[in-house]
């Protein structure tokens, strides 16, 4: 439903092609739908729209554009399908979406013949539990014979097989915010043509260097420095290019452009090199912070975590995590609350294929906060390049804040998912 429409009731629905959408509008009540292979999608709701979302089944995550929290008057009792599971769980990132969902669920819904089209649940679905009630598989669409001869026969949709709840799926951040790129109907939602697309900040949470820059959750990014920002990769290359001099940025806030100078912020250099590091050297002892102690999740292989303190750049794997392992953290423990300028990370490019560097760095306070994402580093080795450096700092060389731990989150940097040999990890 688009465009303002005010005072439906939509019930009843089988949805296979597609999720439901509401956009703008007023007291909308949708409930005991289900959406197959999709989810619910609402966008730009106004604050006070009163809308409902009940008692529905969905197979993914909700798809919201800019929808302030709380969801309307009531969103609750629905449930995330998720085949083959046994119990029932809390549908928790549905509630983080939300921020309502409290009764909402993880659960297999038991459908009684999802192959043949039956999309009733069995009596002993969690679905009916929360209220859910089955509805004819054969009273909607083409009803008369004379139509029913000519209509077409819709194709069902390939059977879910596997559990959809991503956990630890990987974000991309820029400036302390997570951000995302703009897909399928996200373009109309924020006025803005596929041509000039966008980066969507989609959380900007205080203190980080996007809110103090005067960013806000929703808004997108067009340009830095008058050069398009329609995928992540050019949000980030472009920021680090800036190298410390300001970032003029145009921005959609409300379907309004906007303009604004960005002056503290953080970026990445980096450098390779076949034997001495001329612009990121290693740090001596003064200048550097003393770390305690470095441990992993899951485990390493090869050298121990202690070479990546002990100020040396060898010729070998170093602590390494196995091939094919996503999201390895490395856990550097300052052993108490310190300010950061700057961390610099150095690479041997083992075999001519491990000195390339994918990870991000997050800082965090004490063991019960939250890890706060500080930047996101990628960077190639090139041919002919024994060792790699990056140095993550803030332009004008300011805080990047005061931390106990940070956390090094490591992704694969070859197409056989080998991780990098890191030597050596530095922060001052």
């Amino acid at each position: 439903m688009d465009d303002g429409p005010s005072n439906y009731h939509i019930y009843n629905n089988l949805c296979l092609n597609g999720g439901i959408k509401l956009r703008e509008g007023f007291q909308r009540i949708c409930e005991n739908n289900i959406m197959v292979n999709n989810s619910f999608h609402p966008h730009v709701w106004y604050k006070n729209s009163q809308d409902v979302f009940r008692n529905n089944i969905v197979f993914t995550e909700y798809k919201p554009i800019r929808v302030p929290t709380p969801w309307g008057k009531q969103c609750d009792l629905n449930v995330w399908h998720n085949p083959g599971m046994k119990d029932t769980s809390p549908a928790v990132q549905l509630q983080k979406q939300s921020a309502l969902d409290a009764g909402s669920i993880i659960a297999d819904a038991m459908f009684i013949n999802q192959a043949g089209g039956d999309y009733r649940v069995k009596e002993d679905s969690p679905a009916i539990k929360l209220g859910f009630k089955n509805f004819a598989m054969d009273k909607f669409g083409v009803q008369t014979p004379k139509l029913k001869s000519i209509a077409k026969t819709p194709v069902l949709p390939a059977k879910w097989t596997k559990p959809q709840v991503v956990m630890g799926a990987s974000a991309i951040y820029w400036q302390g915010a997570s951000v995302k790129e703009l897909s399928g109907e996200e373009f109309s939602a924020f006025g803005v043509s596929k041509e000039q697309g966008g980066i969507h900040l989609v959380t900007v949470p205080a203190k980080s260097f996007a809110a103090l820059a005067g960013f806000q959750k929703g808004d997108l990014v067009q340009t830095i420095n008058e050069k398009a920002t329609k995928t992540t990769t050019q949000l980030l290359q472009l920021t680090n290019e800036a190298k410390g001099q300001p970032l003029e940025i145009q921005y959609v806030r409300g379907q309004k452009s906007r303009k604004m100078v960005m002056t503290n912020y953080v970026y990445v250099e980096s450098e390779g090199t076949r034997s001495e590091f001329k612009r990121i050297p290693l740090l001596g002892s003064s200048p550097k912070l003393a770390i305690e102690a470095i441990t992993t999740a899951p485990e390493t292989s090869n050298q121990p975590v202690a070479v990546l303190y002990d100020g040396k750049i060898d010729q070998n794997y170093g602590p390494v995590f196995q091939n094919g392992t996503k999201n390895g953290t490395y856990i550097i423990d300052l052993g108490r609350m310190k300010p950061i300028k700057e961390i610099r990370t150095f690479s041997f490019d083992m075999n001519g294929s491990r000195g390339s560097q994918k990870f991000t760095v997050f800082g965090v306070t004490d063991k019960n906060a939250k890890p706060v994402p500080i930047a996101m580093v990628n960077v190639n080795a090139r041919e002919g390049d024994k060792y790699v450096a990056s140095k993550i700092v803030t332009a004008g060389r300011k805080k990047l804040g005061s931390y106990r731990w940070l956390h090094w989150v490591v992704e694969p940097v070859t197409r056989l998912n080998e991780n990098t040999a890191f030597q050596e990890f530095q922060i001052r």
